[in-house]
């Protein structure tokens, strides 16, 4: 017992103390500089997970690993202090990434228009409720695609669809045809292509040795009914997607040549605009918990490197 009380005490309260830190810090800097005014020339996978790994790689690196060298394990096969600090980084850069996923759902005000012309006016907003548009479901772009998961024994079949924003007064005064194809035709030539677009996602596992044909038909048909029979009616409010996976994808499905055309994509909501983040906050706080308990046991199995535990207790360096 006094071994463990020492454990926490020496390692163990150090990395708390680091991960608060680090923690405070880069989302106070991701906060400040990118989430207040997110910029569509920068993927967010870059703000939200690449530089937060970066800073639990140089965090550890530089200030826990003298603690981490305290421990060691008997093993011919790999080096302890490798897996040491391997785990030590994942345990501090988990948190960090799912705090900002929850800061980029918690950030943010919602911006009532009367109408999606309005929305370029407005200026930037992370969410938008419009208060009236036209209902051009039927005119929506459908694109299908299969990703994979579990080492490719999981199929994931996503149907995207996206619906131009149009003010009721243009749809009112005849502007599209009854042929789709001729209607966006006309909007390439005149050069008013939609420049808002409300899209929404369906998605659906499977087994890749079940009947996938048979399922995947199945899928496509009832998203394509419940799609025309609700579309976006029951929308709450409008989420603007920044340069993610989601945004490409929707992004495909709109345009279909190689146009460098500038687009607002807003993904449909439809539950309360008070517990958007709710779900970004279960997973933080359970994902932090798991990581700490889950180093913290790490911990426990190694045992101390007598010689480094004595030099480092009468203030020696032991790099």
């Amino acid at each position: 017992m006094e071994s463990f009380y020492k454990k926490v005490r020496l390692v163990f309260v150090p990395y708390l103390v680091l991960l608060v830190i680090s923690l405070a810090a880069y989302s106070f800097f991701n906060w400040r500089f990118y989430l207040l005014h997110p910029s569509d020339h920068i993927q967010e996978a870059v703000m939200l997970v690449i530089l937060p790994i970066g800073l639990a790689i140089v965090a550890v690196l530089t200030w826990l690993r003298p603690r981490l060298r305290l421990l060691t394990v008997p093993s011919p096969k790999t080096s302890p202090q490798f897996t040491l600090n391997i785990l030590s980084i994942m345990a501090v850069a988990i948190p960090i990434i799912l705090f900002q996923y929850l800061l980029l759902s918690a950030t943010g005000d919602l911006r009532k228009v009367h109408a999606p012309s309005d929305i370029a006016k407005a200026g930037y907003a992370k969410y938008y409720s419009v208060e009236e548009f036209a209902d051009l479901k039927k005119y929506a772009y459908i694109r299908f695609a299969t990703t994979s998961a579990n080492k490719g024994r999981t199929l994931i079949h996503h149907q995207y669809f996206a619906m131009p924003l149009i003010d009721k007064s243009t749809f009112a005064n005849n502007y599209f045809s009854e042929d789709t194809s001729l209607t966006f035709m006309k909007l390439f030539i005149e050069g008013n292509f939609p420049p808002v677009w409300a899209c929404m996602e369906y998605t659906f596992r499977i087994k890749k040795k079940e009947n996938t044909r048979e399922k995947e038909d199945e899928f496509i048909e009832n998203c394509k009914k419940d799609f025309y029979q609700k579309g976006f009616s029951n929308i709450v409010y409008m989420d603007r997607l920044g340069d993610n996976g989601l945004q490409r994808e929707y992004r495909k499905t709109i345009v279909k040549e190689d146009r460098h055309q500038e687009l607002i994509i807003l993904g449909a909501q439809f539950t309360p605009f008070e517990k958007r983040y709710d779900r970004e906050l279960k997973v933080a706080i359970i994902g932090t918990l798991v990581s700490m308990a889950s180093l913290l046991l790490v911990f426990v199995i190694f045992k101390w490197d007598e010689e480094r535990l004595q030099a480092f207790e009468n203030k020696n360096r032991i790099w």
